[in-house]
């Protein structure tokens, strides 16, 4: 199947020196266990992931007289034993996590002070990747936190905690950000009226926040903007019209800064989810409505990759029915809805959370009547496949999805106990990422009739099954043909290739992993083996020689001035020539595609390669060997080499 694919795709790619990377095809669960192990039943899980697949879960779980933050880390998908984070002696409330590219996490919740005033505490992971380093309050303390804080970390470690704020009868909207090391940084973002932040940030630091703003009798989605390496936000703009909504709002960031807010407005008798652009530069776009008249929609969720395609998925109701929705767009295109057929025991699904890969790979997360639910697509080409955990004594609301930068997924809930009053924060990873598979280097040429090509493989959640090697060759005065497999399926980490005279191979590879996930193709790696010397046309002066030492056992010798050898119709985009030097050696000229090189040819030595030069691309048109030197200096050329 694979062989007959990837087949059919390089034959089509005609001149192309690389294959088409073919995507993931298929998808398992691994790491599926408990995260917290067994005791009082977990309330308010959530979940970091970061490019590399290491992951951090945060929860409360009472110690007996009060609610405390708990979290464990996974690195390769080994989950850390449990650890307690936050204070004994009072009560934590509403943790959040985030976790970068760099392996720094941190956990924030808010819990009450000495002054009875509630405030929002940050903890960072340790180097260990196992313990934390305390509390550090990073909220003023003339202030209420009344929301979730929603957290990220850049590039740099630097902390941004977005949370709502009371102040009497004032309600803002306020960012805090600290640097490693450093004490945190307030900023009101806000009129007085503001609920609910939500917060997406990019790894170079530029972040959005945007939140539900009460006007009177109506409302409105408004957000602020931080530039990259600034700590001074942009005055807050209108993301959608001003109407009636509801206090549900995401947002999710491309690298770039490319920003989509999702949010619940009325329109008529519905609700409906819409959707606002914010550009790199901030422009704000027009809102767009994503789910479908005729029913209400609330509860958004939406994640986005680099390349600004994104999904957004969220609870329906239609007629007393309620059901599981969800659109995606590509970045300049038009939102496409679609819905997720749920199992018949599940009536009342819970808010849908989802993630979404570079490569397009996403999937929708939630829980109802007991169960999990994964609604998940390996490629766009690909039906949804819907995974139902059984009735297994999920909480509704508690699942959390978080993704990697290959396109895995870890799913995490909170599942009950046979004593209700028990239970565990349960994760899976769903592997929907390949092995990535790399080459090991070639020399720019080669003389022998065959050679080994070697790989690596590796998977971050299963172990490699098998390889294909592909190869694809171009004759020095032609194209490049299909790929040809080297080897099918092998469990190895080498392969033996034969070579022909006057060719550039082109090698890539491509690994499947035990719950047969298809990889990218590896980066390409070339060789050129010499055109013979045979091959061109001569002048008069020329005479045959042979011997072991010469490539392929020939060469060309003269000792006349002005012999020419000529190599018609070459392409090629780095020439050298292939020579057996003599003491006193003669001189050459050589001219290809409106360039000329001198090379004088003393010395000793057979299948010595002189290096002419390298053009920005392939050039096409007639070699010329000229001998410059005084008749009776000995010439002898063994090849060209012609690479691609």
């Amino acid at each position: 199947m694979r062989g007959t694919l990837i087949g059919a795709l390089a034959a089509t790619a005609v001149g192309a020196a690389v294959l088409t990377p073919l995507p993931t095809q298929a998808a398992g669960w691994t790491n599926s266990e408990s995260v917290s192990g067994n005791g009082s039943l977990p309330q308010d899980a959530e979940v970091a992931m970061a490019a590399d697949g290491d992951a951090v879960a945060v929860w409360l779980r009472s110690d007996g007289d009060h609610d405390r933050v708990q979290a464990a880390s996974s690195v390769g998908g080994d989950w850390s034993a449990p650890v307690t984070v936050s204070d004994a002696g009072t009560d934590a409330h509403t943790p959040s996590v985030a976790i970068n590219a760099a392996g720094d996490a941190v956990v924030t919740w808010s819990s009450l002070d000495a002054a009875n005033r509630m405030r929002l505490a940050a903890s960072r992971r340790l180097a260990n990747g196992v313990g934390w380093d305390g509390r550090a309050l990073i909220s003023p303390i003339d202030e209420d936190v009344t929301s979730r804080a929603e957290v990220a970390l850049d590039a740099s470690g630097r902390l941004l905690a977005a949370y709502g704020a009371a102040d009497g009868a004032d309600n803002q909207v306020r960012v805090s950000l600290q640097k490693k090391g450093a004490v945190h940084a307030t900023s009101v973002v806000s009129d007085d009226s503001a609920f609910l932040p939500t917060l997406a940030a990019a790894p170079d630091g530029t972040a959005y926040v945007a939140w539900y703003d009460v006007q009177g009798p109506q409302s409105q989605i408004r957000g602020s903007r931080l530039a990259a390496g600034s700590s001074t936000w942009a005055a807050s703009t209108g993301v959608s019209f001003p109407g009636q909504h509801l206090p549900f709002v995401d947002a999710a960031i491309s690298a770039d800064g490319f920003t989509t807010v999702v949010y619940a407005g009325a329109q008529g008798d519905d609700t409906r989810i819409q959707a606002t652009k914010i550009q790199p530069s901030g422009v704000v776009g027009a809102p767009n409505f994503v789910s479908p008249s005729g029913q209400d929609a609330m509860l958004p969720s939406v994640s986005q990759n680099d390349d600004g395609t994104a999904i957004t998925a969220w609870r329906s109701t239609d007629d007393g029915d309620e059901g599981i929705g969800y659109a995606t767009r590509e970045r300049t295109g038009e939102w496409k809805a679609g819905t997720v057929s749920l199992p018949a025991a599940v009536t009342t699904p819970g808010a849908p959370r989802t993630s979404i890969s570079a490569r397009g790979t996403y999937l929708i997360g939630l829980s109802g009547n007991g169960r999990q639910l994964a609604a998940y697509r390996a490629h766009p080409l690909q039906p949804l496949t819907v995974f139902d955990s059984g009735p297994l004594g999920f909480v509704s609301e508690a699942t959390r999805v978080a993704g990697d930068g290959q396109g895995n997924v870890l799913l995490a809930g909170v599942m009950k106990a046979a004593n209700p009053a028990q239970g565990q924060v349960h994760a899976s990873v769903l592997d929907l990422a390949g092995p990535t598979t790399s080459l090991a280097a070639l020399p720019a040429h080669r003389m022998s009739a065959k050679h080994v090509v070697a790989w690596s493989a590796s998977d971050r959640f299963s172990a490699v099954a098998s390889t294909d090697l592909w190869q694809r060759s171009a004759r020095w005065n032609g194209g490049f043909g299909a790929a040809t497999p080297v080897v099918h399926d092998s469990a190895g980490s080498s392969a033996v290739a034969g070579l022909l005279p006057g060719r550039t191979y082109c090698y890539q590879a491509q690994s499947t992993d035990g719950v047969s996930n298809l990889g990218l193709l590896s980066a390409q790696r070339c060789t050129t083996t010499p055109t013979d010397d045979r091959t061109a046309k001569r002048s008069a002066g020329w005479k045959k020689r042979t011997g072991a030492k010469h490539y392929r056992g020939t060469v060309l010798e003269t000792r006349r001035k002005g012999a020419r050898l000529v190599y018609p119709g070459v392409q090629a985009k780095r020439v050298a020539l292939v020579v057996a030097k003599v003491r006193g050696g003669g001189t050459v000229k050589v001219r290809f595609a409106g360039r000329s090189w001198t090379r004088k040819l003393s010395g000793s030595g057979a299948r010595k390669v002189v290096t002419l030069g390298t053009f920005s691309g392939v050039r096409t048109g007639k070699l010329t060997i000229t001998v410059t030197s005084r008749t009776g200096k000995r010439v002898r050329i063994d090849g060209v080499l012609l690479a691609r």
